[in-house]
């Protein structure tokens, strides 16, 4: 049962074209939510329908039949239309009320009944609706706003109004709590944590309203307090990691959902602003409405997420080992309290449910199991150290550590601290990927390091297992099903598989053995890398990874290249500080052409990254199983090489006279055939050329390396270059080659002279 009612026809026929767009959207809202949220989350007034509903596909049906047809002469036994001005009908009312207890309480069967209530309903009886869902667990669901009409009205205010001393109060803190909106001045909230942001740009000083939010946001986001209302994006240090950040917390504000790339498209908070303005100020019937995500009841078990049933089924695959464990280890200097530090991580598996969670298999489904209590112990070590030893003994510790998971056994979570001194330590924890990510491990850096200084973190609102049902449930969505349609036109016809120039032979079987190679891009050129992204209205990510599709295409001799590259799946503000595997894979299908301009390549790579993040809510192992890709020996689906840039905010890492030195990790382990993992110190870039040592010789992959830096060198200085004409080889390089060629061929034309000289 459906109720709708408006202070007026033309606002009520509004209020059905606004059920039938969101009936369209298949937002992967429960029928029962949205009914009892009309019900008992609106008022009731002149102009009433209801409708009776049998499920999702009769409500979606009915509400477009409504809205094509005249409902004051419909005729519809499941529709009721009534308009009642006056008094209320006290008689109708009590009538009604005790109608819909009898209904609610015989299980809500009995359909006459129910038409017997609606009709006095739409005639103008006054019910509580509550009574029709006592002892359910509904949640309110996100419907149409209330059409309101616009009135015209003079308002006349004295010039000194007089104010009660409660109105003084009340004034005077409302004004301390409140971003001010006038924005030549501070626009903060006056605590704390406040925000301060001076916007400017525009000879008026006025502002509208959007134009203020978008710049606290910025300010947040990017860390300014005085921000010029055209300044670009880009030049002010943004990327695509904070333009994700700076669309969820817009997607909060406004209320609907606003994607990453709509903040690289639109780079100054003037554009965006407009944009957000006209977009979001229309009825537009495609636009997606923001939905928060909401607790679900607490149950025996529930749905594992896209991403853990990926890693799941990998789990349980032989050769995976300990490919998918996520260990990391710090220095820890000063003197610390073992039982403060215990403490702190025991809070933090309390916190956090993904650390209580354990994987398996029920009716063919994979769900995750949450416990209210785990066995969680620190387990504390003392090896036997000398200072000259120290970095060996350490690494063999942490190798030692490290061992697989019983995906079966919770918690997925292993913390040790080994003593070498009385102030020096060495904290190690390893997590498996199906309940942590690269985001998640920053997290918990973070407040293991908060919770051992006395910090009390506020409540998360959620837990990883309601993102998990919001997202099952999101998959299924129209949204969703357009955002397949791209990738599987992104992806017709034959997928090309990468030959790239392998020292050996591809195993049968892929391994996963691997190494790493570390280079770093100098000062000048990490500068130059940044200042054609800010004059391109491109990214340092888009820059980087077009030089890795050329390196690519050059060593393989192919144009069609296809590069993973994970995006952290975070869609929505509330999940900014949950530890959880949220990260998907995108496959960047960019066409490399000896005849295309540099610049125009990498115009081509913005538009492929923005499409990509456009459509990110579509998950990798979806793709996979929609295309049926045949997997060949050896290989993963779709891709064999990936581009990461990493820009995770670690935290401040002295507290209370301790200092945290965080240890790279030593693990020889690569996912895939070759990952470049770029990241940006403060103005160098650090390169971590990952690589199948299967595959690969470590000298094969240094001249990649240095093959890549002079890709870079060549494109920022020469942005109109062919592509063609980017020569790897310098003129020494290419005299020896030559030499190389011609006693080659003198070698075999003499051979051939000895062997065949006589027939």
């Amino acid at each position: 049962m459906l109720t709708l009612s408006a202070r007026s026809f033309e606002a009520l026929q509004k209020l059905i074209v606004g059920y039938g767009k969101m009936a369209k959207e298949e937002d992967g809202q429960l029928l029962e939510d949205i009914c009892y949220t009309a019900a008992t989350g609106r008022g009731h007034y002149e102009y009433r329908l209801a409708l009776m509903l049998k499920d999702k596909e009769d409500f979606k049906a009915k509400i477009n039949r409504i809205g094509d047809s005249d409902i004051t002469s419909t005729s519809e036994d499941w529709l009721f239309y009534g308009v009642c001005k006056g008094e209320e009908n006290s008689e109708n009312s009590q009538i009604a009320a005790k109608m819909l207890c009898q209904f609610a309480r015989e299980g809500k069967k009995n359909e006459a009944l129910l038409k017997e209530i609606l009709k006095l309903y739409v005639e103008g009886a006054s019910l509580d609706w509550e009574e029709m869902y006592k002892g359910e667990k509904r949640r309110k669901a996100a419907i149409p706003v209330y059409p309101f009409e616009r009135t015209r009205c003079w308002l006349e205010i004295p010039e000194n109004p007089v104010k009660t001393p409660k109105e003084k109060e009340t004034l005077e803190d409302k004004e301390n709590k409140d971003f001010c909106t006038d924005a030549k001045t501070d626009c903060g909230k006056k605590n704390d944590n406040a925000i301060s942001i001076l916007l400017k740009g525009r000879e008026s000083g006025i502002y509208t309203d959007m134009e203020i939010l978008t710049a606290k946001i910025w300010a947040e986001a990017l860390g300014y307090s005085e921000i010029d209302i055209c300044e670009d994006f880009y030049e002010l240090g943004g990327d695509s990691i904070i333009a994700s950040g700076i669309a969820n917390m817009l997607s909060k504000e406004i209320g609907a959902v606003i994607s990453s790339s709509d903040v690289l498209e639109y780079t100054t908070i003037e554009e965006l602003a407009d944009y957000l303005d006209k977009e979001y100020g229309k009825e537009v019937s495609s636009k997606k409405s923001f939905t928060y995500i909401e607790p679900v009841e607490k149950r025996e078990y529930y749905p594992a997420s896209s991403a853990q049933k990926r890693l799941f089924v990998l789990g349980q695959l032989k050769e995976i080992d300990t490919c998918y464990n996520m260990p990391g280890a710090m220095i820890i200097e000063g003197s610390l309290d073992r039982i403060r530090f215990e403490k702190a991580f025991k809070t933090l598996v309390e916190r956090h449910e993904t650390l209580r969670t354990s994987f398996t298999t029920i009716n063919g489904e994979i769900v995750q199991v949450i416990k209210d209590n785990v066995d969680f112990e620190v387990e504390y070590l003392k090896p036997e150290v000398t200072s000259q030893r120290e970095e060996e003994t350490i690494r063999g510790m942490i190798e030692s550590f490290v061992k697989p998971f019983d995906l079966g056994k919770a918690p997925l979570l292993r913390v040790g601290l080994a003593e070498l001194r009385n102030d020096r330590h060495v904290m190690m924890f390893d997590m498996h990927h199906i309940i942590s990510d690269g985001t998640s491990m920053a997290i918990l850096v973070r407040e293991i390091i908060d919770l051992y200084n006395g910090k009390i973190l506020p409540e998360l609102k959620i837990q990883y297992r309601d993102f998990s049902e919001w997202q099952n449930r999101m998959l299924n969505s129209e949204t969703v099903k357009k955002q397949e349609e791209y990738w599987l036109k992104r992806f017709e016809g034959e997928i090309p598989l990468l030959d790239m120039p392998y020292d050996y032979p591809r195993p049968q079987v892929k391994s996963f053995e691997g190494e790493k190679l570390d280079f770093v891009i100098d000062k000048e050129l990490t500068f130059e890398a940044n200042r054609l992204a800010k004059e391109t209205g491109t990214t340092l990510y888009m820059v980087l990874l077009a030089a890795y599709n050329i390196l690519l295409s050059k060593h393989s001799n192919q144009e069609d290249i296809i590069v993973g590259s994970p995006i952290a799946g975070r869609p929505h503000p509330d999940l900014e500080n949950i530890i959880g595997m949220f990260v998907n894979a995108l496959p960047m299908r960019n066409c490399v052409k000896a005849g295309q301009s540099f610049l125009d390549f990498l115009y081509t790579v913005k538009q492929c990254a923005l499409e990509a993040y456009e459509n990110q809510d579509y998950q990798f192992e979806m793709l996979v199983e929609k295309l049926n890709v045949e997997v060949k020996p050896g290989r993963s689906p779709i891709f064999d090489v990936a581009f990461v840039l990493q820009n995770m905010n670690m935290p401040k890492m002295e507290i209370d006279g301790l200092r945290f030195i965080p240890l790279r990790d030593e693990s020889k382990i690569s996912k895939s055939d070759l990952t470049i993992l770029a990241t940006e110190e403060e103005e160098t870039i650090t390169l971590v050329f990952e690589y199948c040592t299967k595959l690969f010789r470590p000298e094969t992959i240094e001249r990649l390396a240095k093959d890549y830096i002079k890709i870079l060198k060549i494109v920022t200085s020469q942005r109109e270059i062919q592509i063609g004409d980017i020569e790897l080889l310098d003129s020494e390089e290419k005299n020896r080659m030559i030499c190389k060629i011609q006693n080659a061929e003198d070698i075999s034309s003499k051979l051939i002279d000895e062997d065949f000289g006589d027939i």
